[in-house]
């Protein structure tokens, strides 16, 4: 054995004793610890604008594709719902309601 237990970063009690006793190098440890923390902050800020505007034209562009695809697909299912079944306006309004409760549910 030995008198003196060591921590697991190898400081001895008498060490540790010392720095928890001492208050500046707490306080000092504690700004660099924030003053990084803020400086990250100021780098993801300076990105998140440009990521932002990414993503919003993603989500533009996303939607754009989704009332395309819908607007095309009530110019052709109306004239071929006619042609193959005979269905008229009501019919066809019928068919469009539907299909919009089962995506709501």
């Amino acid at each position: 054995g030995g008198g003196e237990s060591k921590d697991y970063d190898g400081k001895g009690e008498d060490q540790e004793q010392q720095n928890s006793s001492n208050p500046d190098s707490r306080v000092t440890n504690y700004y660099s610890i924030n003053s990084e923390h803020s400086a990250c902050q100021n780098s993801t800020k300076s990105m998140s604008n440009f990521e932002y505007r990414r993503i919003l034209l993603e989500v533009f562009f996303i939607q754009w594709c989704s009332f395309f695809f819908l607007g095309s697909f009530e110019t052709v299912l109306t004239p071929v719902t006619q042609r193959a079944f005979a269905w008229g306006p009501l019919r066809n309004s019928i068919v469009f309601a539907v299909i919009s409760a089962s995506l709501i549910i």
